[in-house]
């Protein structure tokens, strides 16, 4: 998966559950910034910030990371 990938799919969460980058930001004590530039895939997520937010808005990390298409609805309802 490239940067670009998993900032399109990060971004796909945080639209799906209605937040700002500045709220997603809050999440994992980091500045609006950074949740831009890992949307736009120049800056790859810290793992540790990535699993903090998917025990927050309750989220698989098995499905953001899976190869192959990405399943928004798997990813946020996981089973």
């Amino acid at each position: 998966m490239t940067r670009t990938e998993m900032g399109h799919r990060i971004r796909l969460i945080r639209l799906a559950l209605r937040l700002t980058q500045r709220q997603m930001a809050a999440y994992i004590d980091a500045r609006q910034s950074k949740i831009c530039d890992i949307e736009k895939g120049k800056q790859w997520p810290v793992f540790e910030d990535i699993g903090r937010l998917a025990l927050a808005l309750h989220f698989s990390l098995d499905v953001l990371n899976a190869p192959g298409d990405f399943d928004l609805k798997a990813c946020l309802h996981p089973r």
